[in-house]
């Protein structure tokens, strides 16, 4: 039976195409195969530091620890809303795949919009652009995307792209061009048929800071079981308050998320806290640069499921 004619079905396919885009927000573009995000860290087992490319420590410091296992942590990288001319770094952590230079490059010109908003950056992808082929040859390597890509026409725009790709790549060993085309046609804008990344067309993303509120519910309209705030890069946080829209402090015990990517909070008693009200986080994380943000913020608060099945 096709999905429509299953209301179960249909609403169980909802539920894990919502829990997965929530978590790809949520979580910054994180590549994690086999990660539950919901998890306590002393659940995952034993734990070990990721593998941090050059630079990932340039713009975020020291990788956190993570579950055991061959993680790796990278910056990706995407134009700024405001000025296509430079790029925007943020953390991804992936897990060890076949491939994994081709894996990024789809994420990344496929990536939601919504993902990057809180961050400043956007998609400069057409939407429906898909990479056709990936292969390196000696410390160049060559990106052929979907015609999608050939339809932008904005010069500051294909610039975009190309600056993406090519500062993502070249934290891959050996690689120091990038050749990107659209089903066989060069999207050239530098002067030349290839790209080479370059520092100054970085922006530093600046002191750490929330991006989002997520709360899990027991059941439908049940107690808030735990409330996570998320944070656009590893950090520690060093205060943490959680109020109501109404100012009442929700008081409980604060745990820190997976990845070190901000807190979690389970209530200590059942506030009466809706999807969509505004709540108000008090805040001061210092990321491992020793970069240092503090103020406070209000976010909307979203539903994560607690299943996904």
């Amino acid at each position: 039976m096709h999905p429509r004619g299953n209301p179960d079905r249909a609403r169980r396919i909802r539920v894990l195409r919502d829990f997965y885009r929530m978590y790809f927000l949520l979580a910054l573009a994180l590549l994690l195969a086999g990660c539950d995000i919901r998890k306590d860290l002393d659940e995952f087992g034993s734990m070990s530091r990721a593998h941090a490319s050059s630079a990932y420590l340039v713009y975020f410091g020291p990788a956190p620890v993570t579950p055991s296992g061959s993680y790796r942590a990278m910056a990706g990288f995407l134009p700024l809303a405001n000025d296509f001319s430079k790029v925007g770094p943020f953390p991804l952590f992936i897990a060890s795949s076949p491939e994994p230079m081709l894996r990024l490059v789809q994420r990344l010109v496929s990536i939601d919009p919504g993902v990057i908003e809180p961050l400043g950056l956007t998609n400069p992808f057409p939407h429906g652009t898909v990479v056709l082929s990936l292969r390196q040859q000696g410390d160049l390597v060559m990106v052929d995307l979907s015609r999608q890509a050939a339809r932008q026409k904005n010069f500051l725009v294909r610039r975009a792209m190309i600056m993406s790709l090519g500062h993502l790549l070249e934290q891959f060993p050996g690689v120091k061009r990038v050749m990107v085309s659209a089903e066989g046609v060069p999207l050239t804008t530098f002067g030349g048929m290839t790209f080479r990344p370059g520092s100054l067309q970085v922006v530093s993303p600046g002191p750490p800071r929330p991006v989002g509120v997520v709360g899990s519910w027991s059941g439908s309209g049940g107690k808030v079981e735990e409330i996570a705030v998320w944070f656009d890069r590893p950090v520690t946080v060093s205060d943490f308050h959680l109020r109501d829209d109404v100012g009442h402090v929700i008081i409980g015990e604060i745990k820190r998320q997976p990845f070190d990517l901000g807190v979690r909070l389970q209530p200590a008693s059942s506030p009466v806290l809706r999807e969509g009200m505004r709540v108000h986080v008090v805040w001061k994380a210092v990321d491992a640069l020793g970069d240092v943000g503090q103020g406070e913020s209000t976010f909307h608060l979203r539903h994560l499921p607690t299943t996904t099945h």
